[in-house]
């Protein structure tokens, strides 16, 4: 009875621990100038490492973004498509 109530415990024990894992957030960054009849297009990729982090927290800080500002004679777009992998 004693071994039972042990490996229930270890069970138990082993099911509250959140495993913290290495994850990478990649990101590919698109932004748009556009001025009067012209546009203009850069790309860009970006990652960030989390060690040792909970797969919601990683999720938290990898986010996928995209804003639009309007100024005088145009407008910047700004898109940054973000991927979360082990």
């Amino acid at each position: 009875m004693k071994k039972i109530s042990l490996i229930i415990v270890a069970i138990i024990a082993a099911s509250l621990v959140s495993c913290s894992k290495d994850w990478t957030c990649t990101c590919t960054n698109i932004q748009t100038q556009t001025s009067g009849s012209s546009s203009t297009t850069s790309t860009s990729t970006s990652t960030t490492k989390f060690t040792k982090a909970k797969k919601k927290d990683a999720r938290e800080n990898c986010l996928t973004t995209s804003s639009t500002n309007t100024y005088t004679g145009g407008t910047s777009k700004y898109d940054s498509n973000c991927t979360l992998a082990k």
